[in-house]
């Protein structure tokens, strides 16, 4: 330790000499010219006296190396001397310690043997009295055990005699059982026979008198008789879904518009393929106002068969009504060219022609029409409609006046006859016959409101 100080002060001495022997001789630059510009003489008195200090300090370097070697021999000769020293005193301990193990392992053994025979010769003793006492013992129980074991063969050859009378015994009742359970189970397939025959017959039963009642439902004219007879049938044959269809399309007629939903849609549930299911229910919705699933049922229905030229037409006028003129033309044009004698078709067309102003088009189809349904009045109307629309309202009030002779509470036509008096107002020069005219048209807008009503 004293060492490594000594050594650590001589460091800060060289360092102390050489910086503070830097800081003496070498001179601070100036920014003047006086200090830059030094004569000849002087630059080589500075480089002389420059030469001679490095030479001092390599002298003092050399002489701090050997310092240092001498110092770290020092520090090598004390450590091998305490190294030789420790195993010096480690060897003597180990001596004392060997000394007192001897002394303990050997004489206090033999201190406690002495005490120790003694006490074990007396417990010796002790031991081989106990161990014969317990050999008479187990002598005696041995004579007992053999006794037993003799009275309990004895018992197994009598049990085994048994044994053998009641496995002969089980034996025949176990057979007498197999041919119960045979029997049994020809009883069972008997029963169950029966019972699918029993079951078969009053389902052909029930599939006979609903049959009957379907067709009674069919021909009855009266929707209330007819939809109870529906009734009856779905009690009988419940997945009957065209029974369900049937009724569903009675209830839609007398209004029952929630009914009529429930029954197309346990019919669609029963017999998902059948087209005609989503046309009527398409139908149904587009009546109370829901336009997007009316066309969802209309496309499922013409997904299920591409020829169905009654969806296309009804498809046609549901667009139509949201404006799709283009997709109405569409559906018209191949529901005519499903149906070629689709007087329908040809009348709703008519219509679409009306729209975009192709009046002659509009003229030329609802004449088809008008020919294909042998005077149709519905049709009549449309032509009344679409000559009103070209200006010939005399012409159209023919027609009008055709269709109410036909049936005179055909609210369309009625409310088409009070616009064409009204355009004949119009253009009409008499006071009179104006006024005339305008309380015609009065009559009739009266009369089609009350007729709405009670509808």
């Amino acid at each position: 330790m004293r060492t490594k100080l000594s050594f650590i002060v001589l460091m800060l001495f060289f360092c102390l000499s050489v910086f503070g022997q830097q800081s003496i001789n070498v001179p601070t630059p100036r920014k003047t010219s006086t200090s830059i510009i030094q004569s000849p003489a002087n630059q080589q008195e500075i480089i002389q006296q420059l030469q001679a200090e490095n030479q001092d300090l390599q002298n003092r370097l050399e002489r701090m190396e050997k310092d240092q070697e001498r110092l770290e021999m020092e520090v090598d000769f004390y450590r091998n001397d305490i190294r030789a020293n420790m195993s010096q005193w480690l060897t003597i301990l180990s001596i004392i310690m060997g000394l007192i193990g001897v002394t303990f392992g050997i004489g206090v053994p033999i201190l406690i043997n002495r005490d120790n025979s003694k006490r074990l010769e007396s417990r010796f003793s002790e031991m081989k009295e106990d161990i014969k006492n317990q050999v008479s013992q187990a002598a005696g129980q041995a004579a007992r055990a053999m006794k037993q074991t003799i009275e309990s063969t004895k018992q197994a050859t009598e049990a085994k005699k048994q044994a053998a009378e009641a496995a002969k015994q089980a034996g025949i009742t176990q057979d007498t059982l197999k041919e119960m359970n045979a029997l049994k189970k020809q009883v069972t397939d008997i029963q169950k026979k029966i019972n699918k025959g029993v079951s078969e017959a009053k389902k052909s039963a029930d599939d006979a008198k609903a049959s009957k009642l379907f067709a009674q439902a069919l021909n009855e004219e009266n929707p209330s008789l007819a939809i109870e007879l529906y009734n009856q049938v779905i009690d009988l044959t419940p997945d009957n879904s065209y029974a369900y269809y049937n009724r569903g399309i009675l209830k839609s007629r007398m209004k029952d518009y929630k009914g009529a939903m429930e029954d197309y849609d346990k019919a669609i549930e029963l017999k998902s393929d059948n087209p005609k299911v989503y046309f009527v229910r398409g139908k149904l919705k587009d009546d109370i106002g829901d336009q997007q699933g009316a066309m969802d049922d209309y496309n499922k229905a013409i997904e299920l068969k591409q020829n169905y030229a009654k969806v296309y037409n009804n498809r046609g006028i549901l667009k139509y009504y949201m404006g799709n003129h283009q997709g109405a033309m569409y559906d018209y044009d191949k529901a005519i060219e499903l149906r070629p004698n689709y007087a329908k078709a040809f009348n709703n067309r008519a219509y679409v022609y009306l729209a975009l102003y192709k009046f002659d088009n509009a003229l030329n189809d609802v004449k088809k029409a008008i020919e294909l349904s042998n005077n149709d009045y519905k049709y009549l109307d449309t032509r009344g409609e679409i000559l009103m629309a070209m200006g010939k309202l005399n012409e159209a009030m023919i027609d009008f006046n055709y269709v109410l002779s036909l049936n005179e509470v055909f609210v369309p036509t009625i409310v088409n006859r009070a616009k064409c008096y009204r355009k004949l107002a119009e253009s009409e020069q008499d006071e009179a016959m104006k006024a005339d005219l305008i309380a015609k048209a009065e009559a009739d807008e009266k009369k089609a409101e009350s007729l709405k009503k009670k509808e």
